[in-house]
């Protein structure tokens, strides 16, 4: 399963992630010098994972997949102190493995699937206890925490809600530890505790508020977080469906993923426990699942990846319920083969086994391996045959050092073709956005002019209401949107398309 996550190629969140991730190695900064609507902890992900692993699609899987195995070690950690041992910690990681590559190449490799690492090692810290001299223990008591509110933090910036868990472990450990130490003042410990976490919480934001602020974007941070998302979670969150909205996130959580892993989770709580601190684990995930249940519910979109953090907690509680179930079951092979044909079934019935196996012939047949990436990796508005030759077209036709720009929201192109975008809108959300296209527009065309891309492509087919509240696609916003295109009109010719992407060249350049 993690050979096949690291075959993955991108979707159209990974490639805008890539874009602004190659921008911070060049010295840009994100929302300024490439704008997307993501908190900051995902760009410098991807800059990350292309400064370790190269610039390929292939980059950041490979560190997904080794996210994966920290994971995993996590869940063991937290489970030999909450549970049974380590075992089922690994059994958890492989359930996880399983339930996060089963959403495939479009809903992995997301903030989520990142920040499930962060939230677990978060516990693992926030659980942390020292057994050594009180004084060295209070130390590194302390420290332990600081180091949760970071990884919290973390999670934060990967997504909002994913640092709620924060308020939990404050919760969880301070009544834990009043309850341990009952002759010492409650008032006392819980400040210690609260401190501790907020410490490392503010040490983080600090920085990154220090990053932002050294690269002359915070105002770009503030237009991005306080004038452009109101609008867009707006556009399918109101309070009063609020109640209807919590409703389906926790429907899905519990029957669109995976049965068995959910059927787990009810064995968790329903077999008695078999561990002293097993409750005070369960809580501490349990919260963690709550925030991220309210973060659907607020988001009201209900995507595959938003679950990318519930899943694995859940895969971890299902995975302590299936081991007391193991424990009070004779005849284990019954276990292991209901086991074998549930799994089996959820992969067959989410369609990995013909990806695994048209991933294998890509690989090694050369001949077919365009034409089978193509099949895999067309999705929604997302056409990988034309996304290839749009590219080729343009590396081979525009100057290296000479940017282009997209018409739209297919940034690997940028990634693709090699090419850096004239503007720091890497697609055109905002310009098409209607709260928000009259300042976006202003700037778009401003950068346009100052630094003229040697081609343009328009896309077309590419409707986003649930992003733009309307039905219109690139091409045909285009047609109200005179400044650029008449910029277009009076610059640049019309020389080809590919599918339902016309190029446009300067005319300068065009013989």
């Amino acid at each position: 399963m993690l050979l096949l996550l690291v075959f993955f190629q991108y979707g159209r969140d990974q490639a805008v992630f890539s874009v602004v991730g190659r921008t911070i190695l060049e010295g840009g900064s994100p929302y300024k010098d490439a704008w997307d609507v993501k908190t900051p902890g995902i760009f410098f992900i991807y800059a990350g994972a292309r400064f370790l692993f190269g610039t390929s699609q292939h980059a950041v899987r490979i560190l997904e997949a080794l996210n994966l195995l920290v994971l995993t070690w996590a869940f063991t950690i937290y489970s030999r102190r909450h549970f049974t041992g380590l075992w089922p910690g690994v059994f958890a990681g492989c359930l996880a493995v399983i339930n996060h590559v089963q959403m495939k190449f479009w809903d992995t490799a997301q903030p989520e699937s990142f920040g499930a690492t962060a939230l677990a090692w978060a516990l693992v810290f926030a659980t942390y206890q020292s057994n050594k001299d009180r004084k060295s223990s209070q130390l590194k008591q302390a420290l332990s925490w600081a180091l949760s509110g970071v990884l919290f933090t973390v999670a934060a910036l990967l997504k909002p809600p994913l640092g709620g868990g924060i308020l939990t472990s404050i919760a969880v450990v301070a009544f834990y530890r009043a309850r341990a130490n009952a002759n010492e003042s409650k008032l006392k410990q819980t400040l210690a505790v609260i401190i501790s976490f907020s410490v490392g919480a503010v040490f983080l934001l600090t920085l990154v508020f220090l990053y932002f602020a050294q690269k002359n974007a915070l105002n770009e941070v503030y237009e991005t977080f306080f004038m452009y998302i109101p609008g867009h979670v707006g556009l399918t969150f109101s309070f009063q469906n609020a109640p209807g909205l919590l409703y389906l996130a926790i429907k899905h959580w519990l029957f669109s993923f995976s049965t068995f892993t959910s059927i787990g989770l009810v064995l968790c709580f329903l077999l008695p426990r078999c561990h002293v601190r097993e409750l005070e684990g369960s809580a501490h995930l349990l919260g963690v699942i709550f925030f991220q249940i309210i973060g659907i519910g607020l988001q009201s979109k209900f995507f595959p990846y938003h679950y990318g953090v519930i899943l694995p907690m859940t895969a971890l509680l299902g995975a302590w319920g299936y081991t007391k179930l193991w424990n009070k079951v004779k005849r284990k092979w019954v276990l292991i083969l209901a086991f074998l044909i549930a799994v089996s079934w959820q992969l067959y019935e989410k369609n990995i086994f013909r990806h695994a196996i048209l991933q294998i012939q890509s690989v090694v047949n050369y001949d077919q391996r365009d034409s089978i990436n193509d099949s895999l990796y067309t999705v929604y508005d997302q056409n990988a045959n034309a996304n290839r030759k749009v590219s080729e077209w343009l590396s081979q036709n525009t100057p290296p050092g000479e940017p282009v720009y997209i018409w739209g929201f297919q940034s690997v192109i940028y990634d693709m073709a090699d090419r850096s975008s004239s503007s720091r809108y890497i697609y055109n959300i905002p310009q098409r956005a209607g709260w928000e296209n009259k300042a976006a527009r202003q700037i778009l065309i401003s950068e346009l002019t100052s630094s003229p891309p040697s081609a343009i492509v328009v896309v077309h087919n590419d409707q986003l209401p649930h992003v733009t509240g309307n039905q219109l696609d690139s091409a045909k916003e285009l047609e109200s949107f005179t400044e650029l295109s008449n910029f277009i009109a009076e610059g640049y010719t019309y020389v080809k398309s590919f599918e339902d992407m016309d190029i446009y060249i300067r005319k300068n350049d065009y013989y």
